[in-house]
């Protein structure tokens, strides 16, 4: 790469949100100097996702990333989006983009899940320096779950499997009241989709488990300011280590707030996450049953990171 300063912008567009992350690139340094995120769903609310999104979706997110490229254009910035499961799953996919295209001039890409997992890997990779020798990490999104294996920094094994928090809000909560109604089937089905994972991990033998999403995030900046009651910032939360009993203690403060205007409350957790955060914590905390996990690190970097780090690198 020449000496020259560059900006890159990765669009993130997820189950859940979409994202924005311009980096600076400059003599091989690279620094972030702006990143955004907006609450948008696309998929079919009835948890179904063999299904089309909507005229008035598609319309909505044109308009958001309208928004972001306007913000990248500030920059200068060479523009990379990618698109996740929730969009991946659509049967107007095409449609979605080619709308996407004509509208903004963009050209988004719609990743598989095995392309998510490297992805999140190059993320994980530039956020932490030092690594275990073998390790786990999984990426809990709203539509999908990715979950990598990797030795001596090389991926020795990768699953996408269909868990998200917001897929399963939509699948389990039928009073969409952010509480999980049908719970007994969310963990049977939880239990069978990770089967293979679980039976890949009971040979592995991974020295540590980090994990990266927006419920890994609000697990631990709930635990943090409710359970220990700490004031922390979010920069704060990079190599955060949490154990299934914190994890339990924040199921149990969910469970008692009744409805979404009391879980809007819930110190630490983003009311645009609201809705949806019973089922991201019941997957976490079958996670680490199942897995037999001591305790999960949080990643603090995401999917953005990975796109950024792809676009540098080739």
């Amino acid at each position: 790469m020449s000496l020259q300063t560059k900006h890159i912008a990765a669009l993130d567009l997820g189950s859940n949100s979409f994202h924005i992350l311009i980096a600076k690139v400059e003599a091989g340094e690279i620094a972030f100097v702006y990143r955004e995120k907006q609450p948008m769903r696309v998929s079919d609310e009835r948890g179904e996702y063999d299904y089309a999104i909507s005229r008035k979706k598609i319309s909505e997110a044109v308009d958001l990333i309208k928004y972001f490229k306007g913000v990248a254009d500030k920059y200068s910035a060479e523009i990379f989006a990618v698109a996740t499961s929730a969009i991946r799953e659509a049967k107007n996919r095409t449609e979605f983009i080619h709308e996407v295209s004509n509208q903004t001039g963009i050209s988004v890409k719609i990743v598989t899940g095995e392309e998510e997992a490297e992805l999140a890997l190059l993320s994980l990779q530039y956020s932490f320096q030092k690594l275990p020798s073998r390790y786990l990490l999984f990426d809990l999104g709203g539509g999908s779950m990715e979950f990598i294996f990797v030795e001596n920094g090389r991926i020795e094994k990768k699953f996408s499997i269909p868990i998200g928090a917001v897929r399963y809000t939509n699948k389990f909560s039928t009073l969409h009241d952010g509480n999980i109604d049908l719970a007994e089937g969310l963990t049977v089905l939880a239990k069978k989709e990770i089967s293979s994972v679980k039976e890949f991990a009971s040979s592995f033998q991974f020295e540590k488990c980090y994990g990266m999403g927006g419920t890994v995030s609000a697990i631990s900046m709930m635990i943090e300011k409710n359970v220990f009651k700490r004031d922390v910032k979010y920069e704060q939360l990079r190599g955060y280590n949490f154990s299934i009993n914190e994890l339990r203690k924040v199921i149990s403060i969910v469970e008692a707030a009744k409805d979404i205007s009391w879980k809007k409350k819930i110190a630490g957790l983003e009311e645009t996450r609201a809705d949806i955060i019973m089922a991201g914590l019941l997957i976490v905390k079958i996670f680490f049953e199942e897995l037999r996990i001591d305790s999960i690190t949080f990643a603090w970097t995401g999917l953005r990171e990975g796109i950024i780090m792809k676009a540098i690198n080739g």
